[in-house]
């Protein structure tokens, strides 16, 4: 192999370059006077101030665009609550489907799979609802005719083609469906929670969260308003935050025959339909041709001393103290206990449960807001037990006004109950 030194190499280099020509700084000054000038301080000051100038101008009308383009993008919460609830006062019709989801365990706890219930709802004005329920195999299990001026239910078995009139199984509104997002548009605290697509369509998510609700996973409501013209679209109780639908059909698991428990993890409400046309005859409250026709008896009612009691019991329940809300106990806790065999249950656990039981299956599962309703002006009651101690007698910890009396009735850490006088109450209340 042939090596070159170093001199050697650039001796040829220069032979086949040719002599370097001479430097012309006149040129170049001619040609570069303003880079000479800006080595000058004040010139340089001067340049910079007029950068700075266009930065800041360049930087304002981004920031403008982006604000209108934002403005555009999610339009304030007044406009599109307004909107959104105007449309659903102008609706005289609507249907929508409600799909409820829960978590099942197995017997022993190692497996889990997913329920789903679907029911399809729809309304006529004023105040008349249906609803159809569905079985696994989606075959109509049963239907629900409702006027909610009277608050009469017909309730038709499809499959053992029986008719029952009694109340409605759900709460109906007079205000017409979605009563609970009106308000939660117009007069709770809302926040934008962004956009999600929806079978092809944005939506401008937002979101409410509940006070005090437990648990605290359960808390927010989420309302999705169609990006264009602010039409409702679905409403996820609870909120994507604490329940997402999809990440749950992801996983459903395979259902089993035994199970030991079911977990509530939350609905959705979608596929809702503005003003369709609808058959009149679908509200018609005349039991069909061919219907065994029964009159269910009426719901039991939990009076004072029913209810006192259950608050004993839960309080006990809850280690010797009152619960921090009306509910009266912990999901954590009640499931633990719900869930061992009989044998296994502590005298505590048996004595609530039993006492407990009776109420989940006559519809009276909040047991406190049942006796408020039936018993109480207006439905009205506080519950003030959050930190007392089964035992303190001076320590109120619930309150109410007696519709048969007039007057309030406090309910002490002992469990003994009187009538009060209003200033005697430990927060104000309109007499």
């Amino acid at each position: 192999m042939n090596r070159f030194s170093e001199t050697d190499l650039e001796q040829r280099l220069r032979t086949s370059l040719g002599t370097a020509p001479a430097a012309d700084f006149d040129a170049w000054l001619h040609r570069h006077g303003d880079v000479v000038a800006y080595l000058d301080p004040g010139a340089a000051r001067a340049s910079r101030r007029r950068r700075r100038w266009i930065v800041r101008l360049s930087t304002a009308a981004v920031a403008a665009a982006a604000l209108v383009a934002l403005a555009v993008m999610f339009p304030s919460r007044q406009e599109s609550s307004a909107l959104a609830v105007e449309i659903l006062d102008r609706a005289t019709t609507v249907t929508w489907t409600w799909t409820t989801y829960e978590r099942v365990y197995s017997r022993d706890g190692k497996r889990t799979w997913l329920h789903k219930r679907r029911s399809e709802r729809a309304y006529q004005s004023p105040n008349r609802y249906r609803e159809t329920r569905f079985d696994d195999d989606g075959s109509i299990r049963s239907v629900e005719i409702v006027d909610a001026s009277t608050n009469k239910a017909l309730h038709l078995d499809m499959k053992g083609k029986k008719a029952t009139w009694g109340e409605p199984t759900n709460q109906y509104s007079t205000g017409g469906p979605f009563a609970s997002v009106k308000e939660i548009l117009t007069e709770r605290p809302i926040e934008f929670a962004g956009q999600r697509d929806f079978h092809g369509t944005v939506a401008n998510v937002f979101r409410y969260r509940r006070p005090n609700q437990f648990p605290a996973w359960k808390e927010t409501v989420d309302i999705w308003l169609n990006a264009k013209n602010k039409e409702l679209l679905r409403v996820c109780d609870p909120g994507l935050e604490g329940f997402d639908p999809e990440a749950e059909d992801a996983h459903p698991g395979t259902a089993e025959e035994d199970f030991s428990k079911g977990e509530l993890l939350g609905s959705v409400q979608d596929h809702i339909v503005f003003n369709p046309q609808l058959d009149p005859d679908l509200f018609n409250q005349t039991p069909p041709e061919g219907f065994e026709v029964t009159v269910a008896p009426p719901r039991p009612t939990v009076n004072e001393a029913q209810m006192i009691e259950w608050l004993g019991a839960t309080a006990r329940f809850n280690d010797g103290m009152f619960y921090k809300d009306a509910h009266g106990f912990g999901y954590e806790r009640y499931n633990e206990a719900a869930t061992k065999d009989k044998k296994d249950r502590t005298e505590t656990e048996k004595t609530f449960l039993d006492i407990h039981y009776p109420y989940l299956a006559n519809g009276n599962g909040w047991v406190i807001p049942s006796f408020a309703n039936e018993y109480t002006v207006g439905g009205r009651y506080r519950y003030l037990g959050a930190g007392a101690r089964l035992g303190d007698a001076g320590r109120i910890v619930l309150f109410y006004k007696l519709r048969s009396t007039g007057k309030y009735r406090a309910v002490y850490g002992d469990l003994s109950v009187k009538d009060v006088e209003p200033e005697e109450l430990p927060l104000p209340v309109d007499d």
